[in-house]
Protein backbone atom coordinates (compact mmCIF):
# COMPACT_ATOMS: atom_id res chain seq x y z
CA UNK A 1 0.00 0.00 0.00
CA UNK A 2 1.36 3.19 -1.18
CA UNK A 3 0.94 6.04 1.56
CA UNK A 4 0.39 8.67 -1.27
CA UNK A 5 -2.94 10.21 0.40
CA UNK A 6 -3.08 8.44 3.42
CA UNK A 7 -3.70 11.58 5.57
CA UNK A 8 -7.40 11.74 3.34
CA UNK A 9 -7.93 8.06 3.72
CA UNK A 10 -7.21 7.66 7.42
CA UNK A 11 -9.30 10.98 8.19
CA UNK A 12 -12.48 9.52 5.88
CA UNK A 13 -12.05 6.34 8.50
CA UNK A 14 -11.88 8.27 11.80
CA UNK A 15 -14.65 10.59 10.66
CA UNK A 16 -16.97 7.80 9.70
CA UNK A 17 -16.02 5.94 12.84
CA UNK A 18 -17.31 8.53 14.71
CA UNK A 19 -20.05 9.76 12.72
CA UNK A 20 -21.52 6.35 13.76
CA UNK A 21 -20.80 6.97 17.15
CA UNK A 22 -22.80 10.67 16.91
CA UNK A 23 -25.74 8.41 15.85
CA UNK A 24 -25.94 6.15 18.68
CA UNK A 25 -27.71 6.72 22.01
CA UNK A 26 -26.05 7.11 25.30
CA UNK A 27 -26.18 3.64 26.51
CA UNK A 28 -25.27 2.18 22.75
CA UNK A 29 -21.97 4.51 22.97
CA UNK A 30 -20.48 2.99 25.36
CA UNK A 31 -21.21 -0.74 23.75
CA UNK A 32 -20.14 0.43 20.43
CA UNK A 33 -16.81 2.07 22.15
CA UNK A 34 -16.28 -1.10 23.88
CA UNK A 35 -16.62 -3.45 20.65
CA UNK A 36 -14.36 -0.85 18.64
CA UNK A 37 -11.90 -1.07 21.36
CA UNK A 38 -11.99 -4.69 21.25
CA UNK A 39 -11.11 -4.63 17.95
CA UNK A 40 -8.48 -2.14 18.21
CA UNK A 41 -6.43 -3.75 20.88
CA UNK A 42 -7.23 -7.27 18.15
CA UNK A 43 -5.13 -5.37 15.94
CA UNK A 44 -2.76 -4.15 18.32
CA UNK A 45 -1.76 -7.96 19.29
CA UNK A 46 -1.32 -8.64 15.62
CA UNK A 47 0.67 -5.69 14.54
CA UNK A 48 3.43 -8.27 14.30
CA UNK A 49 1.64 -9.99 10.99
CA UNK A 50 0.67 -6.52 9.46
CA UNK A 51 2.40 -4.10 7.15
CA UNK A 52 4.88 -1.21 8.21
CA UNK A 53 2.64 0.95 6.10
CA UNK A 54 -0.60 0.26 8.00
CA UNK A 55 1.11 1.81 11.74
CA UNK A 56 -0.90 5.08 10.76
CA UNK A 57 -3.96 3.46 10.84
CA UNK A 58 -3.31 1.71 13.84
CA UNK A 59 -2.00 4.51 15.61
CA UNK A 60 -4.99 6.62 14.37
CA UNK A 61 -7.95 3.87 15.62
CA UNK A 62 -6.38 3.44 18.45
CA UNK A 63 -6.59 7.16 19.52
CA UNK A 64 -9.75 7.20 17.99
CA UNK A 65 -10.51 4.71 20.98
CA UNK A 66 -9.20 6.61 23.63
CA UNK A 67 -10.86 9.89 22.13
CA UNK A 68 -14.31 7.95 22.57
CA UNK A 69 -13.94 7.25 26.08
CA UNK A 70 -12.60 10.08 27.25
CA UNK A 71 -15.65 11.77 25.30
CA UNK A 72 -18.24 9.89 27.46
CA UNK A 73 -16.21 10.37 30.73
CA UNK A 74 -16.04 14.61 29.41
CA UNK A 75 -19.77 14.27 28.73
CA UNK A 76 -20.78 12.35 32.24
CA UNK A 77 -18.78 15.65 34.52
CA UNK A 78 -20.56 18.60 31.61
CA UNK A 79 -23.79 17.07 32.34
CA UNK A 80 -23.96 15.69 35.71
CA UNK A 81 -25.59 12.64 34.53
CA UNK A 82 -23.89 10.13 37.35
CA UNK A 83 -26.50 10.49 39.54
CA UNK A 84 -28.39 7.85 39.53
CA UNK A 85 -27.02 3.96 41.16
CA UNK A 86 -26.99 3.15 36.97
CA UNK A 87 -25.28 6.04 35.80
CA UNK A 88 -23.07 5.72 38.52
CA UNK A 89 -22.31 2.46 37.33
CA UNK A 90 -21.79 3.00 33.73
CA UNK A 91 -19.76 5.74 34.56
CA UNK A 92 -17.06 3.41 36.85
CA UNK A 93 -17.54 1.53 33.61
CA UNK A 94 -16.16 4.31 31.56
CA UNK A 95 -13.40 5.31 33.38
CA UNK A 96 -11.91 1.96 33.70
CA UNK A 97 -11.99 1.34 30.46
CA UNK A 98 -10.26 4.59 30.02
CA UNK A 99 -7.80 4.16 32.20
CA UNK A 100 -7.18 0.42 30.59
CA UNK A 101 -7.02 1.98 27.22
CA UNK A 102 -4.18 4.36 28.35
CA UNK A 103 -1.99 2.02 30.19
CA UNK A 104 -2.47 -0.58 27.69
CA UNK A 105 0.05 0.33 25.15
CA UNK A 106 2.24 0.92 27.17
CA UNK A 107 2.38 -2.46 29.35
CA UNK A 108 1.99 -4.36 25.42
CA UNK A 109 5.37 -2.56 24.32
CA UNK A 110 6.77 -3.48 28.13
CA UNK A 111 6.16 -7.07 27.41
CA UNK A 112 7.09 -7.36 23.67
CA UNK A 113 3.49 -8.17 23.45
CA UNK A 114 3.12 -5.16 20.86
CA UNK A 115 6.31 -4.44 18.19
CA UNK A 116 5.00 -1.58 16.19
CA UNK A 117 8.11 0.44 15.76
CA UNK A 118 7.58 3.14 18.37
CA UNK A 119 11.60 3.86 19.37
CA UNK A 120 11.78 6.49 16.62
CA UNK A 121 9.27 8.52 15.70
CA UNK A 122 10.36 10.39 12.42
CA UNK A 123 9.45 14.21 12.00
CA UNK A 124 6.94 13.00 9.59
CA UNK A 125 5.68 10.51 12.46
CA UNK A 126 5.07 14.03 14.43
CA UNK A 127 3.65 15.65 11.49
CA UNK A 128 0.88 13.20 11.46
CA UNK A 129 0.40 13.33 15.34
CA UNK A 130 -0.12 17.22 15.25
CA UNK A 131 -2.65 16.55 12.61
CA UNK A 132 -4.60 13.55 14.10
CA UNK A 133 -3.98 15.95 17.60
CA UNK A 134 -5.99 18.47 15.63
CA UNK A 135 -8.73 16.44 14.37
CA UNK A 136 -9.34 14.88 17.92
CA UNK A 137 -9.90 18.90 19.60
CA UNK A 138 -12.54 19.42 16.65
CA UNK A 139 -14.33 16.01 17.15
CA UNK A 140 -14.25 16.92 20.83
CA UNK A 141 -15.64 20.09 19.83
CA UNK A 142 -18.13 18.49 17.76
CA UNK A 143 -19.39 16.22 20.00
CA UNK A 144 -19.89 18.66 23.34
CA UNK A 145 -21.36 21.23 21.39
CA UNK A 146 -24.73 20.98 19.56
CA UNK A 147 -25.65 22.22 15.87
CA UNK A 148 -26.96 25.56 17.41
CA UNK A 149 -23.79 26.32 19.47
CA UNK A 150 -20.49 28.31 17.59
CA UNK A 151 -22.62 29.05 14.71
CA UNK A 152 -23.41 31.83 12.15
CA UNK A 153 -26.51 32.53 10.46
CA UNK A 154 -27.54 29.48 11.34
CA UNK A 155 -31.65 28.89 11.96
CA UNK A 156 -32.98 25.80 12.53
CA UNK A 157 -33.29 22.33 10.67
CA UNK A 158 -37.18 22.80 9.95
CA UNK A 159 -39.97 23.83 6.61
CA UNK A 160 -40.59 27.06 7.60
CA UNK A 161 -36.73 28.57 9.35
CA UNK A 162 -34.85 30.50 7.49
CA UNK A 163 -30.45 30.81 7.52
CA UNK A 164 -28.39 27.72 6.62
CA UNK A 165 -30.32 25.31 8.22
CA UNK A 166 -33.24 26.43 6.78
CA UNK A 167 -31.60 26.62 3.05
CA UNK A 168 -30.21 22.46 3.84
CA UNK A 169 -33.71 21.61 5.20
CA UNK A 170 -35.23 22.63 2.08
CA UNK A 171 -32.56 20.88 0.00
CA UNK A 172 -32.66 17.85 1.87
CA UNK A 173 -36.68 17.60 2.22
CA UNK A 174 -37.29 18.72 -1.22
CA UNK A 175 -34.06 17.34 -3.60
CA UNK A 176 -34.58 21.24 -4.90
CA UNK A 177 -33.58 24.79 -4.48
CA UNK A 178 -35.69 27.03 -1.69
CA UNK A 179 -38.04 29.07 -4.39
CA UNK A 180 -38.66 32.94 -4.23
CA UNK A 181 -36.90 36.29 -4.14
CA UNK A 182 -33.32 35.75 -2.00
CA UNK A 183 -32.97 38.95 -1.07
CA UNK A 184 -36.65 38.55 1.15
CA UNK A 185 -35.27 35.03 2.35
CA UNK A 186 -32.84 35.28 5.23
CA UNK A 187 -28.86 33.87 3.37
CA UNK A 188 -30.70 32.53 0.69
CA UNK A 189 -28.98 34.95 -1.41
CA UNK A 190 -25.79 32.46 -0.63
CA UNK A 191 -24.70 30.12 -3.63
CA UNK A 192 -25.73 26.63 -2.86
CA UNK A 193 -22.88 23.92 -3.05
CA UNK A 194 -22.10 23.80 0.60
CA UNK A 195 -25.61 23.65 0.91
CA UNK A 196 -26.42 21.51 -1.84
CA UNK A 197 -23.49 19.04 -0.07
CA UNK A 198 -24.79 18.95 3.36
CA UNK A 199 -28.53 18.20 1.86
CA UNK A 200 -27.05 14.93 0.41
CA UNK A 201 -25.00 14.00 3.50
CA UNK A 202 -28.80 14.70 4.99
CA UNK A 203 -30.32 12.60 2.53
CA UNK A 204 -28.14 10.01 3.31
CA UNK A 205 -28.23 9.80 7.12
CA UNK A 206 -32.16 9.52 6.67
CA UNK A 207 -31.28 6.64 4.84
CA UNK A 208 -30.67 4.90 8.32
CA UNK A 209 -33.69 5.63 9.67
CA UNK A 210 -32.40 8.49 11.61
CA UNK A 211 -34.52 11.44 13.40
CA UNK A 212 -34.34 14.96 11.96
CA UNK A 213 -32.72 16.23 15.18
CA UNK A 214 -29.96 13.39 14.94
CA UNK A 215 -29.39 14.31 11.05
CA UNK A 216 -28.88 18.01 11.99
CA UNK A 217 -26.31 17.14 14.40
CA UNK A 218 -25.03 15.04 11.98
CA UNK A 219 -24.06 17.52 9.84
CA UNK A 220 -21.41 18.51 12.04
CA UNK A 221 -19.47 15.52 11.25
CA UNK A 222 -19.28 16.45 7.51
CA UNK A 223 -18.32 20.00 8.98
CA UNK A 224 -15.57 18.23 10.85
CA UNK A 225 -14.35 16.26 7.86
CA UNK A 226 -13.88 19.76 5.77
CA UNK A 227 -12.46 21.15 8.62
CA UNK A 228 -9.95 18.70 9.04
CA UNK A 229 -9.32 18.96 5.28
CA UNK A 230 -8.61 22.21 5.76
CA UNK A 231 -5.34 20.74 8.21
CA UNK A 232 -4.25 18.05 5.12
CA UNK A 233 -4.37 20.39 2.02
CA UNK A 234 -2.48 23.06 3.88
CA UNK A 235 0.36 20.47 4.90
CA UNK A 236 0.30 19.19 0.82
CA UNK A 237 0.61 23.06 0.19
CA UNK A 238 3.49 23.47 2.53
CA UNK A 239 5.30 20.36 0.90
CA UNK A 240 5.26 22.46 -1.98
CA UNK A 241 7.17 25.40 -1.01
CA UNK A 242 9.48 24.01 1.39
CA UNK A 243 11.63 20.89 2.05
CA UNK A 244 11.75 21.75 5.80
CA UNK A 245 9.94 18.94 7.90
CA UNK A 246 10.69 21.27 10.77
CA UNK A 247 8.71 24.44 9.26
CA UNK A 248 5.78 21.84 8.56
CA UNK A 249 5.87 20.32 11.64
CA UNK A 250 5.60 24.11 13.04
CA UNK A 251 2.87 25.26 10.46
CA UNK A 252 1.12 22.34 11.25
CA UNK A 253 1.05 23.06 14.48
CA UNK A 254 -0.54 26.16 14.05
CA UNK A 255 -3.17 25.36 11.59
CA UNK A 256 -4.10 22.87 13.91
CA UNK A 257 -4.64 24.59 17.27
CA UNK A 258 -5.66 27.55 15.93
CA UNK A 259 -8.56 28.43 18.22
CA UNK A 260 -11.02 29.84 15.75
CA UNK A 261 -10.76 26.17 13.40
CA UNK A 262 -10.88 24.59 16.35
CA UNK A 263 -14.02 26.75 18.55
CA UNK A 264 -15.98 26.81 14.67
CA UNK A 265 -14.91 22.83 13.62
CA UNK A 266 -18.98 22.30 13.46
CA UNK A 267 -20.22 25.13 11.36
CA UNK A 268 -22.50 24.06 8.60
CA UNK A 269 -22.34 27.09 6.52
CA UNK A 270 -20.79 27.69 3.77
CA UNK A 271 -17.18 29.14 4.92
CA UNK A 272 -15.74 25.69 5.85
CA UNK A 273 -16.25 24.23 2.48
CA UNK A 274 -15.32 27.66 0.26
CA UNK A 275 -12.24 27.91 2.80
CA UNK A 276 -11.32 24.11 1.85
CA UNK A 277 -11.89 24.38 -1.99
CA UNK A 278 -10.28 27.88 -2.10
CA UNK A 279 -6.97 26.37 -1.01
CA UNK A 280 -7.69 23.03 -3.16
CA UNK A 281 -7.39 25.92 -5.73
CA UNK A 282 -3.92 27.23 -4.44
CA UNK A 283 -2.70 23.43 -4.12
CA UNK A 284 -3.49 22.50 -7.77
CA UNK A 285 -2.47 25.78 -9.60
CA UNK A 286 1.05 25.38 -7.45
CA UNK A 287 1.33 21.84 -9.02
CA UNK A 288 -0.03 22.91 -12.72
CA UNK A 289 2.80 26.05 -12.89
CA UNK A 290 5.47 22.95 -11.97
CA UNK A 291 4.20 20.92 -14.56
CA UNK A 292 1.60 21.95 -16.94
CA UNK A 293 -0.46 19.04 -16.38
CA UNK A 294 -4.12 19.05 -17.56
CA UNK A 295 -5.05 17.04 -14.77
CA UNK A 296 -3.60 19.81 -12.47
CA UNK A 297 -5.90 22.64 -14.66
CA UNK A 298 -8.75 20.34 -14.45
CA UNK A 299 -8.90 19.86 -10.50
CA UNK A 300 -8.49 23.85 -9.89
CA UNK A 301 -10.60 24.83 -12.41
CA UNK A 302 -14.16 22.27 -11.07
CA UNK A 303 -11.87 23.69 -7.30
CA UNK A 304 -12.35 27.36 -7.89
CA UNK A 305 -15.59 26.88 -9.94
CA UNK A 306 -17.43 24.77 -6.94
CA UNK A 307 -15.85 27.35 -4.25
CA UNK A 308 -17.82 30.25 -5.83
CA UNK A 309 -20.22 28.39 -5.96
CA UNK A 310 -20.33 27.86 -2.58
CA UNK A 311 -18.92 31.27 -1.71
CA UNK A 312 -18.46 33.65 -4.53
CA UNK A 313 -15.38 35.49 -2.50
CA UNK A 314 -13.91 32.78 -3.23
CA UNK A 315 -12.91 34.77 -7.09
CA UNK A 316 -10.72 37.00 -5.14
CA UNK A 317 -7.97 33.76 -5.87
CA UNK A 318 -8.54 34.70 -9.76
CA UNK A 319 -6.65 37.56 -10.19
CA UNK A 320 -3.31 35.87 -8.89
CA UNK A 321 -4.69 33.40 -10.93
CA UNK A 322 -4.53 34.98 -14.04
CA UNK A 323 -0.88 36.71 -13.35
CA UNK A 324 -0.02 33.54 -13.02
CA UNK A 325 -1.59 32.35 -16.08
CA UNK A 326 0.41 34.97 -18.45
CA UNK A 327 3.56 34.93 -17.02
CA UNK A 328 3.57 30.96 -17.63
CA UNK A 329 2.36 31.56 -21.37
CA UNK A 330 4.73 34.29 -22.47
CA UNK A 331 7.49 32.31 -20.53
CA UNK A 332 6.47 29.56 -22.86
CA UNK A 333 5.83 31.01 -26.21
CA UNK A 334 6.55 27.89 -27.87
CA UNK A 335 3.55 25.98 -26.32
CA UNK A 336 1.45 29.26 -26.77
CA UNK A 337 -1.87 26.87 -28.77
CA UNK A 338 -1.40 24.13 -25.74
CA UNK A 339 -1.80 27.24 -23.35
CA UNK A 340 -4.70 28.50 -24.82
CA UNK A 341 -6.42 25.06 -24.68
CA UNK A 342 -5.69 24.51 -21.23
CA UNK A 343 -7.21 28.21 -20.19
CA UNK A 344 -10.14 27.90 -22.43
CA UNK A 345 -10.94 24.58 -21.06
CA UNK A 346 -10.26 26.63 -17.40
CA UNK A 347 -12.25 28.71 -18.35
CA UNK A 348 -15.36 26.46 -20.00
CA UNK A 349 -15.12 24.34 -16.60
CA UNK A 350 -14.89 26.97 -14.05
CA UNK A 351 -16.99 30.24 -15.16
CA UNK A 352 -20.31 28.09 -15.50
CA UNK A 353 -19.93 26.31 -12.12
CA UNK A 354 -18.95 29.95 -10.19
CA UNK A 355 -21.74 32.36 -11.82
CA UNK A 356 -24.50 30.36 -12.17
CA UNK A 357 -26.38 30.80 -9.55
CA UNK A 358 -25.51 34.75 -9.29
CA UNK A 359 -26.10 34.93 -12.91
CA UNK A 360 -30.11 32.97 -12.23
CA UNK A 361 -31.00 35.64 -9.71
CA UNK A 362 -29.92 38.68 -11.59
CA UNK A 363 -32.04 37.25 -14.11
CA UNK A 364 -35.50 35.98 -12.15
CA UNK A 365 -35.40 38.54 -9.30
CA UNK A 366 -33.14 41.29 -10.13
CA UNK A 367 -30.24 40.58 -7.37
CA UNK A 368 -27.07 42.39 -7.84
CA UNK A 369 -24.08 39.93 -8.42
CA UNK A 370 -22.60 40.72 -5.34
CA UNK A 371 -25.55 41.36 -3.33
CA UNK A 372 -24.86 41.14 0.40
CA UNK A 373 -27.62 42.02 3.27
CA UNK A 374 -27.71 45.71 4.91
CA UNK A 375 -27.38 45.74 8.76
CA UNK A 376 -29.01 49.37 9.26
CA UNK A 377 -28.61 51.83 12.57
CA UNK A 378 -31.18 49.60 14.62
CA UNK A 379 -28.27 47.53 15.23
CA UNK A 380 -26.18 47.91 17.64
CA UNK A 381 -23.26 47.05 15.54
CA UNK A 382 -23.69 48.97 13.25
CA UNK A 383 -21.16 51.28 13.04
CA UNK A 384 -21.68 53.43 9.82
CA UNK A 385 -19.53 56.78 9.49
CA UNK A 386 -18.98 57.18 13.33
CA UNK A 387 -15.12 56.64 13.09
CA UNK A 388 -12.44 58.03 10.15
CA UNK A 389 -10.51 55.60 8.17
CA UNK A 390 -7.20 56.27 10.08
CA UNK A 391 -8.77 55.57 13.28
CA UNK A 392 -10.50 51.61 12.06
CA UNK A 393 -7.37 50.91 10.77
CA UNK A 394 -4.70 52.22 13.28
CA UNK A 395 -6.31 53.87 16.57
CA UNK A 396 -6.23 50.76 19.00
CA UNK A 397 -7.15 51.80 22.60
CA UNK A 398 -6.72 49.83 25.81
CA UNK A 399 -10.96 49.90 26.07
CA UNK A 400 -11.41 48.50 23.11
CA UNK A 401 -8.56 45.50 24.22
CA UNK A 402 -9.46 44.75 27.66
CA UNK A 403 -12.87 43.07 27.01
CA UNK A 404 -12.06 39.92 26.18
CA UNK A 405 -14.91 39.33 23.46
CA UNK A 406 -16.19 41.57 20.80
CA UNK A 407 -18.43 44.31 22.25
CA UNK A 408 -21.28 44.80 19.74
CA UNK A 409 -22.76 48.06 21.44
CA UNK A 410 -22.74 51.19 19.66
CA UNK A 411 -22.12 54.14 21.93
CA UNK A 412 -20.53 51.80 24.84
CA UNK A 413 -16.42 52.70 25.74
CA UNK A 414 -15.51 49.44 25.06
CA UNK A 415 -17.36 49.35 21.58
CA UNK A 416 -14.73 47.47 18.88
CA UNK A 417 -14.34 49.32 15.91
CA UNK A 418 -10.88 48.77 14.88
CA UNK A 419 -9.96 46.49 11.72
CA UNK A 420 -7.36 45.03 13.58
CA UNK A 421 -8.83 44.77 16.96
CA UNK A 422 -11.91 42.86 15.56
CA UNK A 423 -10.06 40.54 13.49
CA UNK A 424 -7.25 39.43 16.55
CA UNK A 425 -10.10 39.34 18.83
CA UNK A 426 -12.16 36.57 16.12
CA UNK A 427 -9.03 34.70 15.32
CA UNK A 428 -9.35 34.08 19.85
CA UNK A 429 -12.34 33.96 20.54
CA UNK A 430 -14.79 33.94 17.46
CA UNK A 431 -18.32 35.59 18.61
CA UNK A 432 -18.38 33.75 22.11
CA UNK A 433 -18.59 35.88 25.04
CA UNK A 434 -17.69 33.09 27.25
CA UNK A 435 -14.03 34.12 27.88
CA UNK A 436 -15.17 36.82 30.91
CA UNK A 437 -17.22 34.84 32.83
CA UNK A 438 -15.41 33.66 35.71
CA UNK A 439 -11.42 34.98 37.00
CA UNK A 440 -9.68 31.75 34.93
CA UNK A 441 -12.11 32.07 31.62
CA UNK A 442 -10.15 35.80 32.18
CA UNK A 443 -6.83 34.40 32.61
CA UNK A 444 -6.66 31.82 29.28
CA UNK A 445 -8.97 33.85 27.42
CA UNK A 446 -5.63 36.38 27.99
CA UNK A 447 -3.41 34.51 27.57
CA UNK A 448 -5.03 32.82 24.26
CA UNK A 449 -5.31 36.35 23.20
CA UNK A 450 -1.47 37.32 23.75
CA UNK A 451 -0.43 34.07 21.87
CA UNK A 452 -2.66 35.17 18.70
CA UNK A 453 -0.50 38.68 18.99
CA UNK A 454 2.42 37.23 19.55
CA UNK A 455 1.97 34.50 16.55
CA UNK A 456 1.16 37.04 13.57
CA UNK A 457 4.20 39.14 14.97
CA UNK A 458 6.00 35.68 14.19
CA UNK A 459 4.20 35.21 11.04
CA UNK A 460 4.90 38.61 9.55
CA UNK A 461 8.86 38.25 10.67
CA UNK A 462 9.17 34.84 8.93
CA UNK A 463 6.99 35.80 5.98
CA UNK A 464 9.30 38.81 5.10
CA UNK A 465 12.30 36.15 5.67
CA UNK A 466 10.79 33.71 2.99
CA UNK A 467 10.05 35.67 0.54
CA UNK A 468 13.58 37.47 0.54
CA UNK A 469 15.51 34.34 0.89
CA UNK A 470 14.12 31.00 0.12
CA UNK A 471 14.56 29.57 -3.47
CA UNK A 472 11.00 28.03 -4.15
CA UNK A 473 10.58 30.58 -7.52
CA UNK A 474 9.21 34.25 -7.94
CA UNK A 475 6.25 33.18 -9.19
CA UNK A 476 5.23 30.48 -6.65
CA UNK A 477 5.93 33.37 -3.99
CA UNK A 478 3.79 35.94 -5.53
CA UNK A 479 0.71 33.46 -6.17
CA UNK A 480 0.76 32.60 -2.40
CA UNK A 481 1.49 36.25 -1.41
CA UNK A 482 -1.11 37.66 -3.98
CA UNK A 483 -4.02 35.75 -3.11
CA UNK A 484 -3.17 35.98 0.60
CA UNK A 485 -2.99 39.58 -0.12
CA UNK A 486 -6.35 40.01 -2.41
CA UNK A 487 -8.20 38.31 0.23
CA UNK A 488 -7.05 40.82 2.75
CA UNK A 489 -7.61 44.03 0.78
CA UNK A 490 -11.03 42.41 0.02
CA UNK A 491 -11.72 41.84 3.63
CA UNK A 492 -10.63 45.44 4.55
CA UNK A 493 -12.46 46.66 2.14
CA UNK A 494 -15.80 44.64 3.07
CA UNK A 495 -15.09 46.35 6.20
CA UNK A 496 -15.87 49.80 5.28
CA UNK A 497 -18.10 48.91 2.70
CA UNK A 498 -20.69 47.49 5.79
CA UNK A 499 -19.17 48.93 8.56
CA UNK A 500 -20.63 46.61 11.66
CA UNK A 501 -18.76 44.48 14.04
CA UNK A 502 -19.61 41.44 11.94
CA UNK A 503 -18.24 42.05 8.86
CA UNK A 504 -14.65 41.63 10.81
CA UNK A 505 -15.20 38.13 11.47
CA UNK A 506 -12.35 35.96 10.24
CA UNK A 507 -14.48 33.71 8.35
CA UNK A 508 -14.18 35.80 5.29
CA UNK A 509 -10.20 35.64 5.14
CA UNK A 510 -9.76 31.75 6.47
CA UNK A 511 -7.96 31.20 2.74
CA UNK A 512 -5.90 34.18 3.55
CA UNK A 513 -4.97 33.58 7.13
CA UNK A 514 -3.91 29.68 6.45
CA UNK A 515 -1.37 30.92 3.36
CA UNK A 516 0.17 33.28 6.04
CA UNK A 517 0.84 30.16 8.23
CA UNK A 518 1.97 28.17 5.06
CA UNK A 519 4.56 31.09 4.05
CA UNK A 520 5.52 31.09 8.02
CA UNK A 521 6.15 27.49 7.81
CA UNK A 522 7.92 27.83 4.55
CA UNK A 523 10.19 30.48 6.60
CA UNK A 524 11.26 28.85 9.66
CA UNK A 525 12.45 26.42 7.21
CA UNK A 526 14.66 29.30 5.86
CA UNK A 527 16.03 30.32 9.41
CA UNK A 528 16.61 27.00 10.03
CA UNK A 529 19.39 27.07 6.86
CA UNK A 530 20.73 30.44 8.38
CA UNK A 531 23.65 29.87 10.49
CA UNK A 532 24.16 32.83 13.40
CA UNK A 533 23.94 32.97 17.18
CA UNK A 534 20.97 35.45 16.61
CA UNK A 535 18.95 33.16 14.91
CA UNK A 536 19.72 30.02 17.47
CA UNK A 537 18.00 32.42 19.71
CA UNK A 538 15.33 33.59 17.62
CA UNK A 539 14.58 29.68 16.72
CA UNK A 540 14.79 28.83 20.47
CA UNK A 541 12.03 31.65 21.64
CA UNK A 542 9.79 30.32 18.99
CA UNK A 543 10.21 26.64 20.44
CA UNK A 544 8.97 28.14 23.60
CA UNK A 545 6.03 30.24 22.07
CA UNK A 546 5.38 27.05 19.81
CA UNK A 547 4.85 24.64 23.06
CA UNK A 548 2.96 27.67 24.93
CA UNK A 549 0.58 28.55 21.93
CA UNK A 550 -0.51 24.64 21.73
CA UNK A 551 -0.76 23.91 25.29
CA UNK A 552 -2.91 27.28 26.15
CA UNK A 553 -5.26 26.75 22.90
CA UNK A 554 -6.13 23.06 24.43
CA UNK A 555 -7.15 24.23 28.07
CA UNK A 556 -8.09 27.21 26.08
CA UNK A 557 -11.03 24.94 24.56
CA UNK A 558 -11.44 22.66 26.79
CA UNK A 559 -12.09 25.32 29.00
CA UNK A 560 -14.74 26.60 26.78
CA UNK A 561 -16.73 23.32 26.25
CA UNK A 562 -16.61 22.44 29.91
CA UNK A 563 -17.60 25.95 31.37
CA UNK A 564 -14.91 26.23 33.82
Amino acid sequence: MKEHNIETRILLLLCTIFWVFQSLGETQRVVWAGVFSALMIATMLLSNQTREQFRYYIIAGYVQCISFWMMMVFGILKENQAVHLANVRIALVIFSVLLICIILPFWMAKKKVMTIKIQKVEIKGWIYTAMLAGYILRQFQVFVTNVMQQQNDIGTFSERSLGHLGYIYKIYKHTALPDGNPMQQYQYYQPPFSHIVMGIWAKINSLFGMTEEVIAENLQVLALFFSTMILIVAYKIMKEVTKSQKGILAGILVIAFFPYLLEYAGAVNNDTLSTLLGLVTVLYMIRWYKNSQWKDIIICALAIGCGMMAKLSVAMLAPAMACVFLYKMIKNKSSFLFFIKQYLTFGVISIPLGIWFPVKNLILYNVPLNFVPVIGWEQGQYMGNLYTVPQRLFEVTWSQLKPLWLSQMRGTEEFTYNIGVMFTKYCAFGETRYFPTTQWSKFIGTLMYVMILLLFVFAIALVVAWLRKAKCGKVIKFLLLGSAGMVLVSYVKFCFDYPSVCTANVRYVLVSIVLIFCMMAAGIGQMKNTAGQGNMIVRNIFKCFLAAYVCINTIGLLSLLYNL
